[in-house]
């Protein structure tokens, strides 16, 4: 890569967005009115778009999963560790933001409220991979291209690159199928995803926890990371590579109050796909699960990767705005 082409994200001075009728259509424009984020009663109205959704789509999809049935689909693949085909029901399309005309785009919201967001799309997954999820993933995938990662950025170069990988895939339509090996590709994008998701998730996290971990998940010397296994701290020159361990730190010792409260709500979504033994302290150990279970070459359903997606993006987000106001590029 040529770093004099790398653009730095604090270095931006422009609002990105992204306009088309069709997700796979769209471009890039530049919007020179600057955003705020005094968005409050807007994301009030989305919260409870999302959770009239949930309502709503409960039982209506006329989708069945195996002997659990809570209601939800996807939800009920994931607590079965059944594979499927990732579904898009057409259920309660007005509670969206993408079915509702009187709701903003969501390249036209702000980035705090695409923290938030990204959240809510763990919640609804239950359900579905809806277009909201597409058009988030989308948003941040062009965030991404326009905006590239350097020594000095949140994102490292070559995160960066396996990042726009992982959107690739995900935004890739996944209806083809035949007998050509591009087209059998093609039909396997939800399932290779799962696989790219979380060292990617993995490596995003030790590059914003470098004051304690190196890359390969040394613990350093000054470093001071908790191991909720055994109750205790690692010692310097140990191996941290327990994604519930490193997700946990990030949440607690690193991200700030907002970005850490923003995880904490985003907890209580994961735990509603871990049934009745999994609550809101233990949803890391969840994802850590489903981690070795796809790395070890267990069967498991092949919608999870969006649970992990959801969390980079509402770590992109965040950084990218909180960059954004300290170069005061738009107003608290």
């Amino acid at each position: 890569m040529n770093n004099n082409l790398l653009i730095t994200i604090h270095k931006v001075r422009t609002q990105i967005s992204v306009y088309g009728t069709n997700i796979h259509d769209r471009r890039i424009q530049i919007n020179n009115v600057k955003m705020t984020g005094n968005n409050k009663p807007e994301w009030e109205q989305v919260k409870e778009n999302y959770s009239k959704y949930l309502e709503e789509s409960k039982g209506g999809t006329g989708i069945s999963i195996g002997e659990v049935d809570t209601g939800y689909p996807l939800r009920d693949a994931i607590l079965q560790d059944m594979s499927v085909s990732v579904m898009r029901p057409q259920t309660a399309r007005d509670c969206l933001i993408t079915g509702n005309n009187e709701m903003p785009r969501m390249d036209e919201l702000p980035p705090d409220m695409l923290v938030k967001i990204s959240a809510e799309m763990s919640n609804i997954l239950q359900v579905a991979i809806t277009q909201d999820h597409l058009d988030l993933w989308e948003c941040t995938y062009n965030l991404l291209e326009n905006n590239s990662g350097g020594d000095d950025e949140f994102i490292s170069a070559d995160i960066w690159f396996n990042m726009q990988k992982l959107f690739d895939l995900v935004l890739c339509s996944s209806s083809s199928v035949g007998n050509t090996r591009k087209e059998k590709v093609l039909s396997q994008t939800d399932f290779i995803a799962g696989y790219l998701a979380y060292p990617i998730l993995e490596g995003l996290l030790k590059r914003l926890c470098s004051n304690d971990l190196m890359e390969d998940g040394t613990v350093k010397t000054s470093g001071k990371v908790y191991n909720l296994s055994d109750g205790s701290y690692y010692d310097s020159d140990d191996s941290c590579n327990s994604l519930t361990d490193i997700l946990y730190h990030f949440e607690t010792e690193i991200a700030d109050e907002a970005l850490s409260g923003e995880l904490e709500r985003h907890r209580e979504y994961i735990a509603k796909f871990g049934g009745d033994n999994v609550n809101q302290n233990s949803a890391y150990g969840l994802i850590y699960r489903w981690r070795n279970s796809i790395v070890h070459g267990q069967n498991q359903a092949d919608v999870q990767y969006g649970i992990s997606l959801n969390i980079i993006c509402m770590i992109v987000w965040h950084y990218f705005d909180a960059n954004k106001r300290i170069a005061g590029d738009w107003s608290a």
